[in-house]
């Protein structure tokens, strides 16, 4: 998985430092969940989450465009707003780092996995939650 970033440019898992699609370096941090027993039979999602400045942002689209299978992308003006279609990521990179929304979600498959990636606007950069969706 080395030469592959979309699960791990950083956020994620294979490598670039910074803002990977699926596993964790030193941008995304494991979220501690609930505790189950083992035998529960329960599978919780994995989340991972950390703060991108402008470049691991575009490192991050870049990864997703040419590893992943992108299946939805939304976005939000505001808070309280109704999420809107986006139909190209670099679209959505650019409101995305001049500050003009309030974040975005973008769902899509990588290595046999479904993520979904929720982008939030921060003074310091974008907010990123990931989760690797259940099968």
């Amino acid at each position: 998985m080395a030469s592959r970033r979309v699960a791990g440019s950083g956020v994620a898992g294979s490598g670039v430092a910074g803002s990977s699609v699926a596993g964790s370096s030193g941008v995304v941090a494991p979220v501690m969940g609930p505790t189950l027993p083992p035998d529960s039979g329960v599978r919780l999602s994995e989340i991972k989450e950390g703060v991108l400045d402008d470049a691991e942002l575009r490192t991050l689209f870049s990864d997703i465009a040419t590893y992943g299978t992108v299946q939805e992308v939304t976005m939000k003006m505001a808070p309280r707003s109704t999420p809107e279609v986006v139909r190209r990521l670099p679209e959505l990179y650019l409101k995305l780092i001049e500050r003009r929304i309030y974040g975005a979600q973008i769902r899509y498959e990588f290595e046999s996995g479904s993520w979904l990636d929720t982008l939030i606007t921060t003074p310091s950069g974008c907010r990123l939650v990931r989760v690797r969706l259940p099968d």
